[in-house]
């Protein structure tokens, strides 16, 4: 049955895949409001899952935030002060994969993100603008440890209603460098960045999803745009819709607002995105995957690797053989790495394609085949002689290359 979990408004959690561990620790935390635990936040699993602690407090009870985990498993959390929605804070345990220990969030630090966080305008009128995510870079490369911290923000100087800002600390969270305006587009009254979403891939590139009304001057229709960054943040790629617009506000006023949530997990070639939109004429959540895929985690997008010819695609659904077999979508019964259905046994030379080779091979071994062969090269169905039905099987199968 369910497994009591604790929790309330706004829960999130990470899961710590450290590579040596048998069991993955599970960390959550969630808003005071409709929680289960007055201000205790905070909860952990050390046995994946199947219990959870007592919760405890989290220094300054961030809101509306996420969770991320560093290089050497440290734990950041992050999200609003409950009465001030510009002060945008990170606490951070060092210990909380430690069983021995009970987290503390000994470190509490504030960032600059150019603005406050908005619950209630017009592209979403009952709900949250977007959450504050964080992430960090575990990667083997120069801004190794890294942490970075985005929100759609408001800055009510500007005539820009909504913008996505980024702040990265190169201490651990200690200090703070100032923001940096992810998205391109010049200032205006119609252009909200709303839904502001980050997501670090193992490499340390940054890849950043939000809604977007730069493209219509009512606001009445959002497209989810897209930038990556390559250099920790410090610079953006240009900004491109990955979707058509939508209109936002169908199913208001009876549901006011699109949702609180998207997600996005990077990996070295792309990324995976839910989001909710409503193509359909209504509120739905969607799957959308920026770039090419990865099916083996290798680091090689699979269409290049396909077209390149470094990976074997028999069937031609753009998805490398290999990685089917592997996930038992494709069956390979006798192991060799090519699915059953492109097996071409009338292929005596193994070229993988079936031509003059092949007929002459099998002519030249034409009768019955020895009392205890090894193999009987030629004799394609398997009945103990090379004849007319190999034949006609090699012949139906001619220049089929898989």
């Amino acid at each position: 049955g369910p497994i009591p979990a604790f929790g309330g408004d706004k829960q999130w959690f990470v899961v710590d895949t450290c590579a040596d561990r048998v069991v993955t620790n599970v960390y959550a935390a969630w808003r005071v409001y409709a929680g289960c635990c007055a201000g205790a936040t905070f909860t952990r699993s050390l046995d994946g899952g199947a219990t959870f602690t007592p919760p405890i407090e989290i220094a300054g009870m961030p809101n509306f935030g996420t969770l991320a985990i560093g290089p050497d498993r440290e734990l950041y959390v992050c999200g609003v002060g409950f009465f001030d929605y510009g002060d945008f804070m990170v606490a951070r345990t060092n210990h909380a994969f430690d069983p021995a220990t009970t987290p503390e969030f000994v470190q509490r630090s504030s960032a600059d993100l150019g603005g406050s966080l908005v619950v209630g305008a017009a592209v979403n009128p009952a709900g949250l603008l977007g959450q504050v995510w964080i992430g960090v870079d575990t990667s083997s490369g120069p801004n190794r440890g890294n942490v970075y911290l985005l929100a759609s923000t408001h800055d009510a100087s500007s005539v820009d209603p909504m913008d996505v800002q980024l702040a990265r600390s190169r201490d651990g969270g200690v200090t703070w460098q100032p923001p940096v305006r992810v998205n391109d587009d010049p200032p205006a009254a119609h252009a909200w960045q709303w839904f502001g979403t980050m997501s670090v891939a193992p490499d340390g590139r940054l890849d950043v999803i939000w809604n977007d009304t730069r493209d219509d001057t009512a606001a009445l229709r959002s497209t989810v745009y897209y930038t990556s960054s390559s250099d920790g943040g410090r610079t953006f790629a240009a900004n491109r819709a990955i979707t058509l617009p939508f209109e936002h506000g169908v199913g208001y006023p009876q549901q006011s607002k699109l949702g609180d949530y998207y997600h996005m997990v990077s990996d070295r070639v792309g990324a995976h995105l839910a989001f909710a939109a409503t193509f359909n004429g209504e509120q739905d959540v969607y799957y959308l995957r920026i770039g090419d895929y990865d099916c083996n985690d290798n680091g090689l997008g699979d269409a290049a690797e396909i077209e390149a010819g470094d990976a074997a695609d028999c069937d031609g659904d753009g998805v490398p053989d290999a990685c089917q077999i592997a996930a038992g979508t494709l069956p390979d019964s006798d192991g060799n790495g090519v699915p059953d259905e492109c097996e071409l046994p009338a292929d005596l030379d193994g070229s993988g394609a079936v031509d003059w080779f092949d007929l002459l091979l099998l002519l030249g071994r034409w009768g019955l085949c020895p009392p205890t062969p090894i193999t009987c090269l030629g004799d394609v169905d398997g009945d103990g002689v090379v004849g007319f039905l190999d034949l006609l099987t090699l012949l139906e199968s001619w220049s089929d290359v898989p």
